[in-house]
C-alpha cells in the first residue's frame, strides 16, 4: 500500500512539473493573459479537468513557480554561506556576488512577467510580498554572520533592501536589454554601499574597544 501510494505521489509531481514546465515556456513567449488554461492543456499534454485538480488556477501555477525559483536561490550556498568570515574584502565580493547573480534569460523574463501582473492582481502582489520578505530575511542574517554582528539591525536591513533592488533591477534590465553589461550600474552603487558599510564596522569597532585600549 505505501509503495503504490508513492507511485501515484511521484506520478502527480512528475505531471504537475510538467505542466510547471509548459507554463514557464508559455508565459514567457506570450505572457500570463495571452495564455489560456486549454493551451497550457494542449502543450503540456495534460486533460484540463486534472489541470484543475492540480492547480485551481492560473494564479496557482504562478505560484507554485515562484515557489520554485524562490526555494532554488535560497538553498544557493554561493549566495548564502555565512561561515565565510573573512574580512571587508571578502564581504565586499559577497556582496558584489549577490548583486551581479542573475538567472537564465528566460527567467529573467518571466520575473518582469510577474512583476508586471503584480500590479494588476493582488494575488500574485501578495505572493511576491511574501517570497521578497524570506529573501530579505536570509540575506539579513547571512550579512548580520558575515560581519560578526557589528552592523545595527535597521542599517543592516536597509543594505540588504539595497541589495535585493539592485540585483531586481539588473534581472529586469537584462530581461529588456539580453546584451546590457551590469558592470557600469554595479561599480559606483557597490562603492557607495560598502564605502557606508565599512565607515559603519569601524564606527562600531571604534566605539566597542574598552578605554585605554
Amino acid at each position: 500500500m505505501a509503495l503504490a501510494t508513492k507511485a501515484r505521489e511521484e506520478r502527480a509531481d512528475a505531471r504537475r512539473q510538467t505542466l510547471i514546465d509548459a507554463a514557464r515556456v508559455l508565459f514567457v513567449k506570450q505572457g500570463f493573459h495571452q495564455t489560456g488554461m486549454a493551451e497550457l492543456a494542449a502543450v503540456s499534454g495534460i486533460k484540463m479537468g486534472q489541470i484543475y485538480r492540480d492547480f485551481g488556477s492560473k494564479d496557482d501555477i504562478i505560484a507554485a513557480i515562484c515557489e520554485q525559483d524562490i526555494s532554488l536561490l535560497l538553498s544557493d550556498v554561493r549566495l548564502f554561506d555565512d561561515s565565510k568570515i573573512g574580512g571587508l574584502p571578502a564581504l565586499r565580493t559577497w556582496i558584489e556576488d549577490y548583486i551581479a547573480h542573475q538567472p537564465g534569460l528566460d527567467q529573467c523574463r518571466m520575473m518582469t512577467e510577474i512583476s508586471a501582473e503584480a500590479g494588476r492582481n493582488p494575488r500574485v502582489a501578495h505572493i511576491l510580498i511574501d517570497l521578497e520578505s524570506r529573501l530579505l530575511a536570509k540575506l539579513d542574517s547571512t550579512l548580520n554572520a558575515l560581519t560578526n554582528g557589528r552592523i545595527d539591525p535597521v542599517v543592516r536591513r536597509r543594505i540588504v533592501k539595497i541589495m535585493f533592488t539592485l540585483n531586481l533591477g539588473l534581472m529586469l534590465q537584462r530581461a529588456a536589454q539580453p546584451e546590457y553589461n551590469g558592470a557600469s550600474t554595479l561599480r559606483p552603487a557597490m562603492d557607495l554601499i560598502f564605502g557606508e558599510l565599512e565607515r559603519l564596522m569601524r564606527h562600531k569597532e571604534a566605539h566597542s574597544s574598552p578605554p585605554g585600549a
